[in-house]
């Protein structure tokens, strides 16, 4: 059950940031004058910055590429520091997280099952 629940609220999730970058702008909203444009930000985005995350049990596997059948990399655990820096949802049921496992330093792919990701909306897709 909470299986299907988390997918249900990751899908949700996901659906909203894809219809919220699909809103056209407003017609009569009038494009910002060279004066008035701000000079470029040197912070990263939300969007493109790690995200904070935990694993949801031990044992982990931390893998090569998002599919099941792929290489383990390495192994997460719940005491493991770990950010997650994107998502890919080959399908509507089925998600992982792209994330760096700052304990061992191993980098990959989690399916989102066994991973708790703070907030997830703010991931960019892998």
């Amino acid at each position: 059950m909470l299986r299907a629940r988390t997918k249900a609220l990751a899908l949700a999730a996901f659906t909203a940031v894809l219809a919220f970058g699909a809103v056209p702008a407003s017609a009569g909203t009038a494009a910002p004058s060279a004066e008035n444009t701000p000079a470029a930000s040197t912070t990263t985005p939300l969007a493109q910055a790690d995200v904070p995350a935990s694993f949801r049990e031990d044992g982990v596997r931390i893998r090569r590429s998002y599919d099941s059948t792929s290489e383990v990399l390495g192994l997460g655990y719940r005491s493991h520091s770990v950010s997650a820096f994107c998502g890919v949802y080959p399908d509507p049921m089925v998600g992982y997280y792209g994330v760096q496992n700052h304990t061992t330093g191993v980098r990959g792919y989690v399916f989102w099952d066994y991973m708790y990701v703070e907030n997830a909306s703010a991931l960019p897709s892998c």
